[in-house]
């Protein structure tokens, strides 16, 4: 924002003559638009932390056999919102309950490794953008 445009919008409107109307309007234009910017970011994180506590809170207190379940869930959901580090992280963390009940060539753990894998590739590619 230019120093005449913080000048304009300190200026009361009855003051302005009509260019200078019409130029206050769209740096108060500006200023809304840049709120509503990051009322918007502020509510995506908003919403991707409360599903990580929220999951995190459950696995506490569910059993040891589904804690895979809830993680790989909330793999998904970051991936989806490109959080391929955090899902990557979660992706791992499934990896190794499940290696706590099955062999490692076991197909369920296969199948895991594979979904790491993927979303390994999906993190080197929104990289490389």
């Amino acid at each position: 924002m230019t120093p005449q445009e913080k000048d304009l919008i300190a200026t009361p409107v009855y003051l302005c003559s009509e260019d200078e109307k019409l130029s206050r309007k769209c740096a108060l234009n500006k200023i809304k638009d840049i709120n509503e910017n990051r009322s918007i970011r502020y509510k995506k994180r908003h919403i991707i932390t409360d599903r990580i506590r929220n999951t995190e809170n459950l696995v506490k207190k569910t059993n040891p056999r589904t804690k895979w379940k809830e993680y790989r869930k909330l793999a998904h959901f970051l991936c989806k919102h490109n959080r391929f580090n955090q899902s990557l992280e979660y992706i791992s963390k499934c990896i190794t309950l499940k290696l706590d009940f099955y062999e490692p060539t076991d197909p369920y753990v296969i199948q895991e490794n594979l979904l790491y894998n993927e979303v390994l590739q999906k993190l080197k590619a929104f990289r490389k953008i």
